[in-house]
């Protein structure tokens, strides 16, 4: 359990320093004396740019899928789903 939880936490950190330092590069190396089609810096900018809009779609889902997990336990923990289907809970439905 807690490596599970170590693991998550250490790829979650991975993926917040690689679209940390794909965001702040390109504004960092902005002004950067560029050699040609072959430069280095300009090469670097581009997988930067490539890396933030891959990344884009998937942080939205994420996003998404978090948001739906937290809105479904606060309504069961509110009672909004009835996860009972003994006799008790059966009867107190067919006299509502």
């Amino acid at each position: 359990m807690f490596r599970n939880k170590l693991f998550r936490l250490a790829m979650l950190g991975l993926f917040v320093m690689v679209v940390l330092s794909s965001a702040f590069l390109p504004a960092l190396e902005n002004g950067h004396l560029c050699s040609g089609d072959d430069c280095p810096v300009c090469w670097c900018i581009n997988i930067c740019r490539n890396t933030l809009k891959n990344s884009a779609l998937p942080c939205v889902i994420a996003c998404f899928a978090v948001t739906a997990g937290a809105v479904f336990r606060i309504s069961v923990a509110q009672g909004k789903f009835a996860l009972r289907s003994d006799l008790v809970a059966l009867s107190v439905k067919l006299s509502r």
